[in-house]
Protein backbone atom coordinates (compact mmCIF):
# COMPACT_ATOMS: atom_id res chain seq x y z
CA UNK A 1 0.00 0.00 0.00
CA UNK A 2 1.54 3.53 -1.17
CA UNK A 3 0.51 6.89 -0.15
CA UNK A 4 1.91 9.66 -2.79
CA UNK A 5 2.24 13.44 -1.48
CA UNK A 6 2.27 15.39 -4.56
CA UNK A 7 4.55 18.56 -4.00
CA UNK A 8 1.60 20.71 -5.63
CA UNK A 9 -0.36 19.67 -2.94
CA UNK A 10 2.28 22.10 -0.94
CA UNK A 11 4.11 24.32 -2.53
CA UNK A 12 3.13 28.11 -4.49
CA UNK A 13 3.77 27.97 -7.83
CA UNK A 14 1.96 30.01 -10.82
CA UNK A 15 0.14 28.05 -11.67
CA UNK A 16 -0.92 26.45 -8.13
CA UNK A 17 -4.65 26.41 -7.88
CA UNK A 18 -6.64 28.51 -5.87
CA UNK A 19 -6.25 28.23 -1.66
CA UNK A 20 -9.64 26.42 -1.52
CA UNK A 21 -9.28 23.97 -4.09
CA UNK A 22 -5.48 22.92 -2.47
CA UNK A 23 -7.13 22.74 1.06
CA UNK A 24 -9.97 20.30 -0.39
CA UNK A 25 -6.42 18.60 -1.92
CA UNK A 26 -5.18 18.35 1.51
CA UNK A 27 -8.30 16.99 3.04
CA UNK A 28 -8.66 14.34 0.86
CA UNK A 29 -5.40 13.28 1.22
CA UNK A 30 -5.50 13.13 5.00
CA UNK A 31 -9.02 11.41 4.50
CA UNK A 32 -7.30 8.60 2.31
CA UNK A 33 -4.43 8.31 5.09
CA UNK A 34 -6.95 7.65 7.73
CA UNK A 35 -9.03 5.04 5.92
CA UNK A 36 -5.95 3.05 4.76
CA UNK A 37 -4.82 3.64 8.85
CA UNK A 38 -7.63 1.69 10.15
CA UNK A 39 -7.34 -0.46 7.21
CA UNK A 40 -4.10 -1.26 8.44
CA UNK A 41 -5.21 -1.58 11.82
CA UNK A 42 -7.71 -4.13 10.74
CA UNK A 43 -5.86 -6.22 8.49
CA UNK A 44 -4.55 -9.58 9.87
CA UNK A 45 -1.27 -9.40 7.94
CA UNK A 46 -0.06 -6.24 9.49
CA UNK A 47 3.45 -5.08 10.59
CA UNK A 48 3.02 -3.35 14.03
CA UNK A 49 0.46 -1.21 15.40
CA UNK A 50 1.23 2.40 16.65
CA UNK A 51 -0.74 3.48 20.05
CA UNK A 52 -1.80 6.81 20.93
CA UNK A 53 1.28 9.74 21.77
CA UNK A 54 2.35 8.09 25.95
CA UNK A 55 0.07 5.47 25.37
CA UNK A 56 0.72 2.41 27.62
CA UNK A 57 -2.04 -1.15 27.32
CA UNK A 58 -2.54 -2.83 30.26
CA UNK A 59 -2.13 -6.66 28.45
CA UNK A 60 0.01 -7.91 26.05
CA UNK A 61 -0.96 -7.62 22.63
CA UNK A 62 -0.49 -10.89 20.25
CA UNK A 63 1.34 -8.46 17.31
CA UNK A 64 3.91 -5.96 17.23
CA UNK A 65 3.35 -2.68 18.91
CA UNK A 66 4.82 0.60 19.51
CA UNK A 67 4.26 3.44 21.85
CA UNK A 68 5.73 6.99 21.16
CA UNK A 69 6.40 8.95 24.18
CA UNK A 70 8.38 11.93 25.90
CA UNK A 71 10.90 12.42 28.38
CA UNK A 72 8.95 15.02 29.79
CA UNK A 73 5.13 16.78 28.32
CA UNK A 74 6.57 18.34 25.12
CA UNK A 75 7.79 16.58 21.97
CA UNK A 76 10.03 19.57 20.91
CA UNK A 77 12.09 21.73 23.29
CA UNK A 78 10.02 23.80 25.50
CA UNK A 79 11.53 25.94 27.81
CA UNK A 80 9.40 25.85 30.55
CA UNK A 81 8.27 22.06 30.68
CA UNK A 82 9.95 21.47 34.40
CA UNK A 83 7.79 18.16 34.65
CA UNK A 84 10.24 15.43 33.69
CA UNK A 85 9.70 12.01 34.04
CA UNK A 86 12.16 10.09 36.40
CA UNK A 87 14.28 7.37 34.58
CA UNK A 88 12.83 4.30 37.14
CA UNK A 89 8.89 5.45 35.18
CA UNK A 90 10.69 5.44 31.50
CA UNK A 91 12.13 2.01 32.55
CA UNK A 92 9.26 0.52 33.65
CA UNK A 93 7.87 1.67 30.62
CA UNK A 94 10.11 -0.40 28.41
CA UNK A 95 9.98 -3.27 30.09
CA UNK A 96 5.84 -3.21 30.48
CA UNK A 97 6.55 -2.58 26.84
CA UNK A 98 8.56 -5.29 26.22
CA UNK A 99 6.97 -7.71 28.63
CA UNK A 100 3.79 -7.35 26.59
CA UNK A 101 5.41 -7.50 22.82
CA UNK A 102 5.64 -3.75 22.51
CA UNK A 103 8.46 -1.43 21.51
CA UNK A 104 8.92 1.68 23.60
CA UNK A 105 10.77 5.53 21.10
CA UNK A 106 11.73 8.15 23.07
CA UNK A 107 11.54 11.28 21.57
CA UNK A 108 13.72 13.84 22.53
CA UNK A 109 13.27 18.33 22.24
CA UNK A 110 16.94 19.73 21.44
CA UNK A 111 17.27 23.16 21.79
CA UNK A 112 17.85 25.48 18.37
CA UNK A 113 21.31 24.66 18.68
CA UNK A 114 20.87 20.87 18.22
CA UNK A 115 22.36 20.26 21.68
CA UNK A 116 20.52 17.64 23.70
CA UNK A 117 18.64 18.98 26.99
CA UNK A 118 20.75 17.91 30.14
CA UNK A 119 17.52 16.36 31.93
CA UNK A 120 17.33 14.07 28.84
CA UNK A 121 21.14 13.27 28.42
CA UNK A 122 21.11 12.12 32.38
CA UNK A 123 18.11 9.88 32.12
CA UNK A 124 19.41 8.55 28.67
CA UNK A 125 22.95 7.63 29.83
CA UNK A 126 20.77 5.69 33.53
CA UNK A 127 18.84 3.93 31.06
CA UNK A 128 21.75 2.91 28.94
CA UNK A 129 23.24 1.91 32.08
CA UNK A 130 20.58 -0.22 33.34
CA UNK A 131 20.39 -1.70 30.09
CA UNK A 132 24.35 -2.36 29.86
CA UNK A 133 23.71 -5.11 32.74
CA UNK A 134 20.48 -6.21 32.33
CA UNK A 135 20.19 -5.67 28.31
CA UNK A 136 19.11 -9.60 27.44
CA UNK A 137 16.01 -9.68 29.85
CA UNK A 138 14.46 -6.63 27.26
CA UNK A 139 16.00 -7.38 23.60
CA UNK A 140 14.81 -10.11 21.26
CA UNK A 141 12.72 -11.31 24.06
CA UNK A 142 9.01 -12.02 23.93
CA UNK A 143 5.84 -11.82 25.98
CA UNK A 144 5.67 -14.56 28.26
CA UNK A 145 3.04 -17.32 29.18
CA UNK A 146 2.45 -17.19 32.46
CA UNK A 147 0.23 -14.53 33.78
CA UNK A 148 1.76 -11.00 34.89
CA UNK A 149 2.29 -10.88 38.53
CA UNK A 150 1.65 -7.63 40.51
CA UNK A 151 4.91 -7.06 41.39
CA UNK A 152 6.81 -6.81 38.19
CA UNK A 153 6.76 -8.08 34.82
CA UNK A 154 7.93 -10.92 33.02
CA UNK A 155 10.11 -11.82 29.66
CA UNK A 156 10.93 -15.29 27.55
CA UNK A 157 14.20 -15.12 26.14
CA UNK A 158 14.67 -17.12 22.81
CA UNK A 159 16.67 -19.89 24.87
CA UNK A 160 13.79 -20.30 27.00
CA UNK A 161 15.04 -18.47 29.82
CA UNK A 162 12.84 -16.13 32.22
CA UNK A 163 13.01 -12.97 33.08
CA UNK A 164 11.45 -11.09 36.38
CA UNK A 165 11.66 -7.44 36.60
CA UNK A 166 11.32 -6.56 40.07
CA UNK A 167 9.10 -3.61 40.30
CA UNK A 168 8.46 -3.53 43.61
CA UNK A 169 11.30 -5.48 46.51
CA UNK A 170 11.49 -5.22 50.09
CA UNK A 171 14.05 -7.02 52.23
CA UNK A 172 12.55 -10.69 52.97
CA UNK A 173 10.44 -10.39 49.87
CA UNK A 174 8.96 -13.48 48.37
CA UNK A 175 8.16 -12.97 44.50
CA UNK A 176 5.34 -15.94 43.12
CA UNK A 177 5.42 -16.78 39.48
CA UNK A 178 1.95 -18.96 38.40
CA UNK A 179 1.71 -21.09 36.04
CA UNK A 180 5.29 -22.83 36.07
CA UNK A 181 5.42 -25.87 35.17
CA UNK A 182 9.03 -27.63 35.12
CA UNK A 183 11.40 -26.50 38.34
CA UNK A 184 13.90 -24.39 37.73
CA UNK A 185 17.85 -25.26 37.93
CA UNK A 186 18.82 -22.01 38.55
CA UNK A 187 17.73 -18.65 39.10
CA UNK A 188 20.07 -15.38 39.73
CA UNK A 189 20.28 -11.33 39.35
CA UNK A 190 21.63 -10.50 36.22
CA UNK A 191 23.47 -7.34 37.70
CA UNK A 192 25.70 -9.24 40.60
CA UNK A 193 24.82 -12.99 39.40
CA UNK A 194 23.64 -13.19 43.13
CA UNK A 195 21.72 -16.77 43.81
CA UNK A 196 18.52 -16.16 44.51
CA UNK A 197 16.80 -19.48 46.71
CA UNK A 198 13.14 -20.45 44.86
CA UNK A 199 10.91 -22.94 45.88
CA UNK A 200 8.86 -24.69 42.96
CA UNK A 201 5.71 -26.95 43.52
CA UNK A 202 2.14 -27.58 42.39
CA UNK A 203 2.45 -24.99 39.44
CA UNK A 204 3.99 -22.28 41.26
CA UNK A 205 7.29 -20.65 41.42
CA UNK A 206 8.39 -18.63 44.74
CA UNK A 207 11.83 -16.56 44.52
CA UNK A 208 13.14 -15.47 48.17
CA UNK A 209 14.77 -12.44 47.23
CA UNK A 210 17.79 -11.15 48.77
CA UNK A 211 17.51 -8.74 52.05
CA UNK A 212 20.65 -6.78 50.07
CA UNK A 213 18.77 -6.47 46.45
CA UNK A 214 16.41 -3.97 47.92
CA UNK A 215 19.25 -1.49 47.57
CA UNK A 216 19.10 -2.11 43.90
CA UNK A 217 16.07 -0.79 42.22
CA UNK A 218 14.81 -2.74 39.23
CA UNK A 219 16.32 -5.51 39.80
CA UNK A 220 16.18 -8.55 37.08
CA UNK A 221 15.80 -11.86 37.91
CA UNK A 222 16.63 -14.80 35.26
CA UNK A 223 15.62 -18.47 35.37
CA UNK A 224 17.02 -20.99 33.85
CA UNK A 225 15.48 -24.33 33.16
Amino acid sequence: MKFQFLPENFSRSENAPPFETRKIRLFEVERIFLKNKKMLEDAAGIDYLSMGDNQFPDKAIPRPWETSGTFNESWGYHRLDYRWKTTDFLLKCLISNASRNGNYQLNIGPHADGSIPAPSVRRLREIGAWLAVNGESVYNTACAPQPEPGWGRLTLGKDGALYAHVFENHPACQLVIEAVSAAPRSARILETDQRVPFHHGEGRLTLQMPPESVNSPLNVVKIEF
